[in-house]
């Protein structure tokens, strides 16, 4: 199963997945270029991604991970960062509304919850938190996120929307397998209002935001990795 066309198409009920494939078909052959930054829908992209992007901030105040004693509460929480919309999952974090869910979508929660309970150091306890991706992909914005697993003493894993795992941020940054598209993310893969990897929360302060392109972009990584065609099959078989 294709896990981005699933949780596009679940997730965002208003969009026309054939249209998307067209759109990323026709994008497939051309590379971000950085004047279109400064085009009026990014810009206000980018504004609508910093409110998002806020409104998580100030939800978390500083807390990194939640706990979950089963893999059932675990699966909820997947469930609500993957398909609610920011108001509904700050309100609704923690609620059992399970029967909400489709089944292709209850599906790929599992999936990905099956992926963060193997990369957890206890079978029994899971210290897991959650950032947000907000992306662009030319006339179509969305919401990914990335959970983030505690490990004791080591760095913590990310676990991504494909159930892919990564030793860092950084490596989430560099191998995602996202299409071509901007994004929008806290920096570091914390929500926090300083430039260093250190969670401080400021009430009076926004959290540090990085604007990037996925690695789907570099067309060295495509040209290593993937044909056109490759890349298009990829995302959407």
């Amino acid at each position: 199963m294709n896990y981005i066309k699933s949780l596009i198409s679940l997730s965002i009920g208003w969009m026309n997945v054939s249209t998307l494939q067209d759109t990323l078909g026709g994008f497939i052959n051309a590379a971000e270029l950085p004047g279109e930054w400064n085009r009026a829908d990014v810009k206000k992209w980018k504004l609508k991604a910093f409110r998002i992007q806020s409104q998580y901030y100030h939800f978390f105040e500083g807390k990194r991970f939640h706990t979950f004693f089963d893999a059932d509460s675990l699966k909820h929480f997947v469930c609500t960062a993957l398909y609610k919309n920011p108001k509904d999952f700050c309100n609704n974090l923690f609620e059992n509304d399970s029967e909400k869910y489709s089944d292709d979508q209850i599906f790929i929660a599992s999936r990905i919850a099956k992926k963060i309970i193997s990369v957890s150091p206890s079978s029994e306890l899971f210290e897991v938190g959650v950032v947000f991706v907000c992306c662009k992909l030319k006339a179509f914005e969305f919401i990914v996120p990335v959970f983030c697993v505690k490990r004791e003493e080591r760095k913590p894993k990310f676990v991504d929307c494909f159930a892919d795992d990564f030793e860092s941020w950084n490596h989430w940054k560099e191998n995602n397998r996202l299409p071509l598209m901007k994004y929008c993310f806290p920096a570091n893969g914390i929500y926090t209002s300083v430039e260093y990897h250190t969670i401080v929360y400021d009430k009076s302060m926004e959290p540090h935001l990085e604007y990037g392109t996925t690695p789907s972009c570099d067309l060295t990584k495509r040209l290593q990795g993937f044909s056109s065609r490759e890349l298009h099959e990829e995302c959407f078989p």
